[in-house]
């Protein structure tokens, strides 16, 4: 299993809108944890 970890500080609410928004392959799962 390969794991890809994005710690993302000082966030703004667009930038969470984003993460929500984005359009992922099969198979990769986003956590987002706040």
């Amino acid at each position: 299993i390969h794991k890809r970890l994005i710690d993302i500080t000082r966030s703004t609410s667009q930038t969470m809108e984003a993460l929500e928004k984005l359009d992922v392959p099969a198979g990769v799962d986003i956590e987002i944890k706040t």
